[in-house]
């Protein structure tokens, strides 16, 4: 890969505001939202045994035969006045600790976002100050001619071939590196699925 082409690495901007909507922080949201429809169930509970209605019955009896009573049926469960407190107060808890855990990871990922911009740009500003392949092909081919005039013996070919390989080697691993926290980055911003070829 010729040093040209580590010109196509993409800039990431750190100073741009975080916008929390990677997967993690959905998911964090959506139990926030649980947690509010929670405390709302819980307080509809408070006078779920009250009822107010008609009532029709028929009593049959050996004097009088048949009775229909109409009338109006009020059910009051007891204790009569139940605001159902521990329900709404652990719903409430629910709501702090889903807060709370929202915002801990926002500020979580926040800061592995920062981090994996560092590592990545500190990657591409390494492959960019690295010697191109053709440089690498140059150096070898010289080492290569010199052995064939006899100017440097079979070690040290072995040796001019070994730190080749052992360059490539730091290389492709600076490269993995900068895309696994390029990849880190997209999918904390949620982009991942943009970025995709």
């Amino acid at each position: 890969m010729l040093r040209e082409e580590y010109g196509i690495w993409p800039k990431l901007d750190k100073e741009k505001p975080y916008q929390a909507n990677s997967p993690e922080t959905r998911v964090l949201n959506a139990d926030l939202k649980l947690s509010h429809a929670s405390l709302d169930f819980e307080r509809s509970k408070t006078f779920s045994g009250f009822r107010l209605g008609p009532m029709f019955q028929t009593e049959m009896s050996d004097i009088r035969g048949q009775e229909n009573l109409l009338g109006i049926q009020l059910d009051i469960p007891l204790p009569l006045f139940n605001v159902n407190g521990a329900g709404t107060a652990q719903a409430r808890s629910e709501i702090v600790k889903s807060e709370t855990a929202l915002q801990l990871g926002k500020a979580e990922e926040e800061h592995e976002r920062l981090e994996q911009i560092e590592s990545y740009e500190h990657a591409v500003k390494v492959l960019k100050s690295l010697p191109s392949q053709a440089d690498l092909d140059k150096r070898i081919a010289r080492g290569f001619g010199q052995y064939q005039r006899g100017l440097i013996n079979a070690p040290h070919l072995m040796e001019l071939y070994r730190q080749g390989v052992e360059f490539l080697k730091s290389r492709h691993e600076r490269e993995r590196q900068a895309l696994v926290s390029l990849w880190k980055v997209y999918f904390i911003e949620n982009r991942a699925s943009e970025e995709m070829p």
